[in-house]
């Protein structure tokens, strides 16, 4: 097993924020011959310290890697903005690959990141079920943060969104506004965030609701869906994306067929990506609090650097509150 920060200060006999600058080269305040006792100490036990823990603290962090399941999703590359913004204010830098929806090819990612230069990696899986093995593997040999969602049987620590309370929240301003026969646009049930938010509505869902699980999030998916919706005699209340991009997909393809929004069907995304914001009327959507999960990804990145146990950092989970903005498609 790896020399941790606290086996070194545990040696030398002093606190492990002592050892901690000592090896940082922030001995200010320290007794020389304390700080003499931890350098030996650490050079007898072999202890190399790591970037990321030493970055957070001196503001010369090297590099993380980042796999998101893809760069042609918005949301993903906001997911990357916010990563960048956190640890750009300690020095440091993003690698960032995409494992296109794949697990196969997001296996490839991680273990190439694992033979770089990279000293953490935050992984966004693309499958509940098969990402597991992989994001294990790896976090046998460096920090790994899973982001947004997570995979079955991995202990690396998760940062996401309370799901259930943004399909709460949609629902309760749809239900306020006086929609009715809510349709649940649903994707990608493999996802741990396709599969919650789908499992979310049905806790809410009305008598006349409806779900439907397109394959992917996509534009293409989204407009698919809305090509189905207009084959029938009679338009949902509102369509509720699980994802902007379905958004998009529904939003435009409506438009182009000449249905008013929101007089005739009010759309909603789920992301904030600039899009919405861009297109007339803008969409009602979920706001996730990605800067917020980005400083809780590069702390816990940090904490695991530093030795801590994979399992209590600082719990197996996190999930933050998201908020609803409300726009004119509804």
């Amino acid at each position: 097993m790896a020399t941790t920060l606290n086996d070194v200060a545990r040696a030398a006999g002093v606190s492990r924020s002592t050892a901690s600058r000592v090896l940082a080269g922030t001995k200010r305040n320290v007794d020389p011959a304390l700080a003499d006792r931890v350098f030996q100490a650490s050079a007898e036990l072999g202890y190399r310290t790591n970037a990321v823990a030493r970055a957070l603290r001196t503001q010369r962090t090297r590099m993380i890697g980042v796999v998101v399941p893809s760069l042609q999703n918005a949301y993903f590359a906001n997911v990357v903005h916010s990563l960048s913004s956190e640890i750009s204010d300690h020095g440091g830098g993003l690698l960032v690959a995409a494992s296109e929806d794949q697990p196969e090819v997001e296996r490839e990612r991680l273990l190439g990141f694992r033979d770089s230069i990279v000293e953490s990696l935050v992984v966004v899986p693309t499958s509940r079920v098969n990402s597991g093995p992989a994001i294990n593997e790896v976090a046998e040999s460096l920090p790994v943060v899973q982001l947004d969602r997570y995979a079955d049987g991995v202990e690396a620590p998760y940062v996401g969104i309370n799901n259930r309370l943004a399909v709460q929240l949609m629902v309760t301003h749809l239900r306020s506004r006086g929609y009715e026969r809510l349709l649940f646009l649903g994707a990608d049930e493999e996802s741990s965030a396709g599969g919650e938010r789908i499992e979310a509505f049905k806790v809410y869902k009305g008598s006349g609701d409806e779900i439907r699980v397109v394959p992917s999030f996509s534009v293409e998916a989204g407009r698919a869906a809305a090509i189905e919706i207009m084959e029938h005699s009679e338009l949902p209340g509102a369509v509720v994306c699980s994802a902007d991009v379905l958004a998009v997909g529904v939003f435009s393809t409506l438009q182009h067929q000449g249905v008013s929004i929101p007089e005739q069907v009010a759309v909603t995304g789920f992301d904030d990506t600039q899009l919405l914001e861009l297109m007339t009327p803008a969409l009602t959507t979920i706001r996730p609090p990605l800067p917020v999960m980005a400083k809780a990804t590069i702390e816990a990145l940090a904490d695991l650097a530093d030795g801590a146990s994979r399992a209590t950092v600082p719990a197996a989970a996190q999930r933050f509150d998201p908020g609803l903005i409300t726009r004119f498609s509804t």
